[in-house]
């Protein structure tokens, strides 16, 4: 015989069990809804799992306990978790959604579906019988048949006002237990299990349920266990009336009986204690609407060692209609706007516990924005200058669920336009270095970025590059020429991109480029090849190290566009535009005395990229503009602005040293792309739009080129 542990407290909480984190890479600057959500029981843990969402830095569980409502438990990095502390076979729900941490603040993502959780343990043993309860003194002692292949038993006691406690487990078939409280009722039951090699475990049915009543003034060490008489058979089950969720029963009486236990079981559920009653009927109230039910009675009496149980009643089944909830729709609904948000209020409707506001943009679709008690509420940190659409449902809340009317009439609301004041941009310094120049100036505020402009030689000005920091490199300008720079700094909004005044014009002088005994390139020749991909050779130069490649567009300044060692190469998509003039030339260079020397620049060889080949013209999808590139580390975080109608775009993304391109499709107007380990030569990165033109999806002109490196 077994003595277990004395009972003193017992404390119910849900655990969460922090499993391997699996990661994926950031692909998106968006944080979107949990999908997939799933839960499966393996012993005494419940484990859920997710699909990832892109740029997630973690997902916050909420847990609906014992209909208590939703209440957040934890965080976790991966996609799956482990949680202990359920109450088998109750009724629980679970949600997940994910987050992303930006400057110091916690962004959340929409809530999964929720899914009811798996609470149910596998059952692959037999069940437990002949359970036997009795008290002697202060203890309780338990005894049943053994379970053949069982390695051990659990013991659960009914504690009053905490339900049914795993209390402990032994590996014979009797155990006592100490610690009850006098003058107080118990419930007992007992499962076997098995330990599988995996270390989980397999479990048994669990015995019938025995009752005891502690009573240590009535029961002692010297007092002899006593073969006592069962009470009869109940009969006579009969379901009287259904009304609502609450139904109506009632039984023949039993012979020898002193009272009546009500055991209940929904849908494919085991049966759990419902009440004790002296009465020969009972209404069962609470239940849930639109889920089946079966019932059945055991009679009782009080022997002189514990309770006695009689045979069960035969089960009667019945259903609960599904709710018919009847809510007048919202009225007096109004919206007022306030910059970027919205006041919204409207008139009680009789019996609603609740209301649901759901949001969309114009031409978007309805989603949940946040739920209520009150007839007001503020939606804010909307986008200026966009038109939305709001709605609002009344709602009852029963046992946890809801049970809705019907949607108000929509409202459409256009917030205000945003104020944008941009500084013009100061400080601009410039310090030369070959052909080479780096550039900075002072911040300001309000400033997504800043736009760089660049003339030559007096010339017009011509669109240079885009960046989000306060300095910059340009690369590849010629040597001995003198250039003249101004900076505009901008700010995004759903109009497009909005410009400040430009800055002083800041001017500079790139150096002479120093010179060796080394050839000039001859034989240069190029190709068009792909439409927009250009094949160059040259006869090589004796003595030379490298090479250097110069691009000039449509007449414009040339720039060194590749750097390298053979005397022949391809000037890819990612460099190119379609039906376009271009100028190349080479260079080739060695090294004296640690210093990179140069010889004379080849001719300049002219070539014309072709037409792309699609029937509907491009000037039908508009070409990508605002580019821009904010490296960060090794990660760089490109933007765009929008092109109305469009359903995708592509990314023409190069690597330094590798050649060729690599394409990626992209949904919202942003990406991240991680990796740069490159701090010397220049990644590229263009993007094009897609959209349907007469039925056909048609892709635009590509953007200006933005090229960085690592940092």
């Amino acid at each position: 015989m077994t003595k277990m542990k004395r009972i003193f407290a017992i404390i119910i909480t849900l655990i969460l069990v922090m499993l391997p984190m699996m990661t994926t890479p950031i692909q998106a600057a968006t944080i979107g809804r949990v999908y997939g959500l799933t839960s499966e029981m393996q012993g005494n843990t419940v484990y859920l799992g997710w699909n990832s969402v892109a740029n997630a830095d973690g997902y916050d569980i909420y847990i609906n306990t014992s209909n208590r409502g939703y209440e957040y438990i934890g965080s976790v990095s991966g996609t799956t978790v482990g949680i202990i502390g359920f109450q088998e076979n109750e009724d629980y729900k679970a949600k997940v959604r994910a987050y992303q941490m930006k400057n110091g603040s916690k962004i959340t993502g929409s809530f999964s579906s929720e899914t009811k959780v798996n609470t149910t343990a596998k059952t692959t043993l037999k069940k437990v019988s002949t359970l036997s309860v009795s008290q002697n003194g202060g203890n309780v002692t338990l005894n049943w048949s053994s379970v053949p292949e069982a390695d051990g038993y659990q013991v659960f006691v009914n504690i009053p006002n905490f339900g049914f406690m795993n209390v402990g487990t032994v590996n014979t078939t009797t155990c006592i237990i100490q610690g009850f409280q006098n003058k107080q009722t118990y419930q007992f039951k007992v499962r076997a299990y098995e330990t599988l090699s995996t270390g989980t475990l397999n479990y048994g049915d669990y015995s019938d349920t025995r009752k005891l009543y502690i009573d240590d003034d009535t029961y002692d060490d010297e007092n002899p266990d006593i073969e006592e008489t069962k009470p009869g058979r109940v009969t006579g089950l009969t379901i009287d009336d259904i009304y609502k969720n609450q139904v109506d029963i009632s039984w023949s009486e039993a012979t020898d009986a002193d009272g009546y236990e009500i055991w209940l079981a929904k849908g494919n559920g085991n049966y759990q204690y419902k009440d004790s009653l002296t009465k020969t009927y009972a209404t069962l109230k609470n239940l849930d609407y639109g889920a089946n039910y079966r019932v059945k009675i055991i009679a009782y009496r009080e022997g002189n060692n514990g309770t006695i149980y009689g045979e069960e009643s035969s089960y009667r089944s019945f259903s609960i209609e599904e709710q018919e909830v009847e809510l007048d729709p919202v009225e007096n609904f109004d919206v007022e706007v306030d910059g970027n948000k919205a006041y919204i209020d409207w008139s009680r409707v009789p019996n609603a516990d609740g209301y649901e506001i759901w949001l969309k943009r114009e031409n978007g679709s309805y989603q949940h924005k946040k739920d209520t008690t009150s007839t007001s509420a503020t939606i804010s940190n909307l986008d200026y200058d966009t038109t939305y659409r709001v709605k609002i449902m009344p709602y009852i809340q029963e046992n946890g669920n809801k049970q809705y009317g019907e949607y108000s009439d929509e409202r459409r609301f256009t917030t205000d336009e945003e104020e944008i004041t941009l500084a013009k941009v100061t400080g601009v310094e410039s310090e030369v270095y070959g052909n080479e120049v780096d550039l900075s100036w002072d911040r300001v505020s309000n400033a997504d970025g800043y736009n760089i402009y660049l003339s030559k030689n007096n010339g017009s000005y011509r669109y240079e590059k885009t960046t989000s920091a306060r300095s910059t490199t340009i690369t590849g300008l010629e040597y001995d020429t003198t250039y003249r720079v101004k900076i505009y700094a901008y700010r995004n909004t759903n109009k497009g991109e909005v410009e400040g005044p430009a800055s002083s014009v800041e001017k500079f002088t790139t150096d002479e480029k120093e010179t060796a005994n080394i050839g000039q390139v001859t034989h240069l020749n190029a190709e068009v090849q792909n439409r927009n991909e250009a094949y160059l050779t040259w006869w090589p130069v004796e003595g030379a190290y490298a090479y250097e490649v110069y691009l000039s567009e449509d007449g414009g300044a040339y720039r060194k566009v590749v750097d390298l060692l053979d005397n022949h190469t391809i000037l890819y998509s990612s460099l190119l535009d379609y039906n376009t003039n271009y100028r190349v030339k080479v260079v080739a260079y060695k090294w004296v005395n640690g210093k990179q020397v140069y010889g004379k620049e080849s001719t300049s060889v002219a070539f014309k990229t072709e037409r792309r080949s699609t029937t509907e013209g491009n000037s039908s999808v508009p070409r990508v503009t605002g580019l821009r590139a904010n490296v960060v580390g090794d990660t760089v975080y490109l933007s765009w602005t929008p092109v109305s109608g469009a359903v995708k775009y592509e990314i023409d993304f190069t690597v330094p040293g590798i050649g060729g391109s690599v394409k990626m499709t992209e949904y919202s107007t942003s990406r991240v792309i991680s990796g740069l380990t490159d701090k010397k030569y220049n990644y590229t990165a263009r993007v094009r739009a897609y959209k349907y033109v007469n039925g056909r999806l048609v892709a635009g002109e590509y953007s200006y080129i933005q090229e960085f490196t690592g940092k």
